[in-house]
């Protein structure tokens, strides 16, 4: 997330977005392979009129290199039945324990000397390095075997995305030398890896240390289209088009200020046809002068081929501001979140040592706005519903706690469900049925909050579908 003049400012960026950002580790050189042929359905999105960036080219070899692993085997567990849910995956010493269909606890990744980016969603796959080799591997769940993707290591690999909507891909950005590590704001190359270790995709076929991802890249949740900005320039890609230079214009924007326009950090609308971005003025960074400050967001219907702008919608009359963290909740909902709202004062948008952060609701495409009590959102429970999450007020620093909320925006009301910790990591059920806040449990459907029972000495790690 790239390439700023003002310290204090980087900082605050840096706080904001790492909860965001995608698991890092030691990486390895890519190995460029033949990409498989995928069938993508027809966009109907306006051609850009700028100079494209080079095609990527894929050429042939790749491996896959089958090693044994741990047999499944069932673990006694005197947790009650219905405290262990299907799909829960549990960590100790190195040993990945997950729940199956009949509330039984079984091994299915046992390694200690590695470190895990993430399992896939579906429960499939596992991405891992190797500690010592640094090498990317593979995990088949199903089959017990796995693949190496890339060989290492590498300064630095980040795991973006798994694209199973394609299917089966894996984005990555990697940086292949030391250049790009130490680059303003770096953030590697994008590449696409085929999980079967058949394909693979470099994004940028023209490596620059000086030009590399701004932000973290967006897929399409319905395939077809993947997008990315190099340090502030969007780009669109697909398997038939390739990549191209995305232009505002194009849909009939001329975003805000008469300077350079910087578009980052893209999100696809869950039927991928709406993407937007955030948007913001170079000038601002070149002088911090209140009249300069030009951040918003622009929302581009891909289909249609027009756009709407809020260029003015975070913004702060004095040098303090930034874009905040974005996701679709629907195909006409955008989530904003971590926002900073200052009433002119610069020193406003603090209190005591904490931030005053805020979440808001865009409405996609009347461009209504609707502000949270709560300064973190967790689910969205029905129409206009919500469950929040507000921070308790505390004389000195951060507060260590927090109410969970239940807030109607369309009649402004706000229930209090509980009072929770706000350090304690949050699961949800892969049907968003049920929330997990520490060791309590939110049942969706009922909006109830009870206490669990979970295995005593296991973390629970994450939550994947069962096949």
């Amino acid at each position: 997330m790239r390439k700023i003049i003002w310290r204090p400012f980087l900082f605050l960026v840096f706080i904001l977005f790492t909860a965001c950002q995608a698991e890092i580790g030691p990486a390895p050189t890519p190995v460029p392979v033949s990409m498989v042929e995928t069938a993508v359905p027809p966009t109907n999105t306006p051609s850009p009129t700028n100079t494209a960036l080079p095609q990527p080219t894929a050429t042939a070899t790749a491996t896959l290199e089958p090693i044994p692993t741990a047999t499944l085997v069932p673990t006694p567990t005197p947790i009650p039945p219905k405290d262990l849910y299907p799909g829960m995956v549990f960590l100790q010493d190195g040993i990945y324990v997950r729940v199956d269909n009949d509330g039984e606890l079984q091994t299915i990744f046992e390694h200690p000397d590695v470190y895990i980016f993430s399992f896939s969603p579906d429960g499939r796959f596992l991405a891992y390095i190797e500690r010592e080799s640094g090498d990317v591997n593979l995990r088949n769940l199903m089959q017990g075997t796995d693949t190496k993707m890339l060989a290492g290591p590498l300064p630095e690999v980040r795991l973006e995305s798994w694209w199973t909507a394609e299917p089966d891909w894996l984005l990555w950005s990697v940086a292949p030398t030391f250049d790009y590590v130490n680059a303003w704001f770096g953030g590697g190359l994008p590449l696409l890896l085929h999980l079967d270790g058949e394909g693979q995709v470099d994004l940028v076929a023209e490596p620059d240390p000086s030009r590399q991802l701004g932000t973290s890249p967006a897929t399409s949740p319905v395939g077809g289209q993947l997008a990315f900005d190099m340090q502030g320039e969007g780009f669109l890609y697909s398997f038939d088009e390739g990549v191209r230079p995305f232009n505002p214009a194009d849909f009939g924007l001329t975003l805000v200020g008469s300077t350079e326009q910087s578009l980052r950090n893209p999100v696809f609308s869950p039927n991928g046809r709406f993407l937007a971005w955030q948007i913001k003025d170079y000038q601002l960074w070149q002088g911090y002068e209140p009249d300069q400050q030009e951040f918003g967001v622009a929302v581009f219907d891909l289909q249609e081929g027009t756009a709407v702008s809020m260029p003015n919608l975070i913004f702060s009359a004095a040098d303090h501001g930034y874009v905040p963290a974005m996701r679709w909740l629907d195909d006409a909902h955008l989530l904003l979140q971590g926002l900073i709202i200052e009433d002119g004062d610069p020193e406003s948008i603090m209190d005591g040592n904490r931030w005053n952060y805020r979440s808001a609701l865009l409405h996609w495409p009347t461009g209504e706005l609707r502000f949270f009590a709560g300064s973190r959102l967790v689910q969205r429970l029905g129409d206009n519903t919500y469950l929040t999450i507000r921070e308790l007020p505390q004389e000195n620093g951060r507060s260590e706690n927090g109410e969970l909320l239940i807030e109607n925006l369309a009649g402004d009301t706000v229930e209090t469900v509980d009072t929770i910790d706000l350090s304690v990591r949050i699961f949800k059920s892969p049907d968003g049925r049920i929330i997990l806040i520490g060791n309590q449990l939110f049942d969706v459907e009922t909006r109830t909050l009870r206490p669990i029972t979970l295995p005593d000495g296991l973390e629970l790690v994450t939550w994947t579908a069962v096949n």
